[in-house]
């Protein structure tokens, strides 16, 4: 059990050196039983993140916010919540989406292994290969719907998502805009939830 969790520690070091520091990861350590194992542990984490976000982190951030006919009083809140959110983002965007994007591979890994003529495990690729599919669509979500809603969040304050440099401060709907990102953050948290369910059910099947 021990190496079980340091081999999951290692994998997400190594995801992390990867994306922020542009490190190359060991890919000929890679392996079907590694991954196999790994893929649904990895998983596990998404949804707990995702809830948190739609349930505590921003329903927190916009509590008692004052009306907009208060328009002094809303307009500093609004860009506090913009100074707020890129911190938000920076950690989801640097730890969450390497994991999300090693799962997927994981997965995408696994069904691929699994497909090839002469295998003998008796395993069906299509499980991994669904659960590959449903993580990569919450990569898509994530990009098409979530970080235009994101720039929106971080623009309150003229402010770029990452929080490095400045863009032309846009007044906005700051509850509205927070709202639509809690309901479509859901998304985050049902899918990978089902994408580690179907992973883990071909683990052990």
């Amino acid at each position: 059990m021990a190496s079980q969790f340091q081999q999951l520690a290692l994998a997400s070091t190594t995801a992390i050196d990867f994306f922020l520091a542009g490190k190359q990861p060991p890919i000929p350590s890679l392996s079907l039983h590694s991954s196999k194992k790994g893929a649904p542990k990895l998983t596990s984490v998404l949804p707990g993140n995702a809830i948190t976000q739609s349930f505590m982190t921003l329903p927190a951030l916009i509590a008692d916010f004052p009306p907009r006919s208060n328009t002094a009083a809303y307009n500093e809140r609004a860009a506090l919540l913009g100074r707020q959110w890129p911190i938000c983002w920076t950690v989801g965007n640097n730890l969450f989406r390497p994991i999300s994007t090693i799962s997927t591979l994981a997965y995408a890994f696994q069904a691929y292994s699994y497909s090839r003529p002469g295998d003998a495990s008796g395993r069906s690729w299509k499980l991994f290969a669904a659960a590959a599919v449903l993580h990569l669509s919450v990569i898509i979500h994530s990009a098409v719907n979530m970080q235009p809603l994101n720039d929106k969040l971080a623009a309150l304050a003229g402010v770029s998502t990452d929080g490095k440099s400045r863009v032309v401060s846009v007044a906005g709907d700051a509850v509205g805009i927070a709202t639509k990102w809690i309901r479509l953050n859901l998304y985050r948290a049902v899918v990978p939830f089902f994408g580690g369910a179907v992973g883990l059910w071909s683990v052990l099947a």
